[in-house]
């Protein structure tokens, strides 16, 4: 199914994206206050072609 794999794709993109955002402000803010627990990363996805 196309739409399955484009909204894994776009789910993929914005994750990398947020966690890329919060790596950028983790950086360029103070050591935070408290940290939160890492949730595990799922296996990337075979993208379909």
């Amino acid at each position: 199914m196309a739409v399955l794999s484009e909204v894994a794709l776009a789910a993929s993109t914005a994750s990398s994206a947020a966690a890329f955002a919060l790596t950028m402000l983790r950086i360029a803010d103070r050591p935070p206050r408290r940290r939160r627990p890492r949730r595990r990363r799922r296996p990337p996805m075979r993208r379909v072609v």
